[in-house]
């Protein structure tokens, strides 16, 4: 019988402690993987993704996960290969800090959920250092040259999405012209997933 030993939002979070389970030989698997990777804005709803190790093992995969979040693990790479590249403050260097989105994205965010059923990922944070209380910007990534042309493309694209759903609902009077309103904004999501993933190729 499976067990669950601990919850992710993401599943390559989770994904990664089951790489640590088994490296330290516990037998462990991950589940809800591929519906939160579908439906990655459910993932609290969902419970999020969990890592399950048979019931006799419970016991050592959870003093395992306590490892992992005290960060000894964590300390053992940074020993060995130096410097994380993790997001730190840059008033105190502390790394501790909490975060959220931008008020104005946050609010284009819920608007576009409301207007077309789009959810928009984060594209930056604004973080609050709990060591000196300074606030700061990170990035969600490092921009590749040429990336902030396929930003405003894809912007573009779901600008597009919310002038058809508002001409069809006050225009048109229907709420019909909301689905070539999806099918545009899946497109523009499918084109935002590929720059991404072209983002993680190395140019030859």
């Amino acid at each position: 019988m499976l067990t669950t030993v601990a919850a992710f939002r993401e599943p390559w979070e989770a994904q990664l402690f089951c790489g640590r389970l088994e490296a330290e030989g516990i037998p462990a698997f991950v589940a809800f993987d591929c519906h939160i990777g579908i439906a990655w804005h459910y993932s609290v709803a969902l419970g999020g993704v969990r890592v399950q190790v048979p019931a006799d093992h419970w016991e050592d995969a959870r003093a395992i996960e306590s490892l992992c979040r005290a960060g000894t693990f964590k300390a053992l790479l940074e020993h060995e290969f130096g410097d994380l590249d993790d997001v730190h403050c840059p008033i105190c260097g502390s790394t501790a800090y909490w975060k959220r989105r931008p008020l104005f994205r946050a609010s284009a965010a819920i608007a576009m959920l409301f207007l077309t059923g789009v959810v928009l990922p984060p594209v930056g944070w604004v973080c609050f250092c709990e060591a000196c209380g300074k606030k700061f910007r990170a990035p969600l990534h490092e921009r590749a040259p040429g990336e902030w042309v396929n930003i405003f493309a894809v912007i573009g694209c779901e600008g597009v999405a919310v002038a058809l759903a508002l001409f069809g609902v006050i225009l048109l009077g229907t709420q019909y012209w909301l689905v070539p309103t999806l099918a545009v904004a899946m497109v523009a999501g499918l084109w935002a997933r590929r720059w991404v993933a072209s983002l993680d190729t190395e140019p030859e």
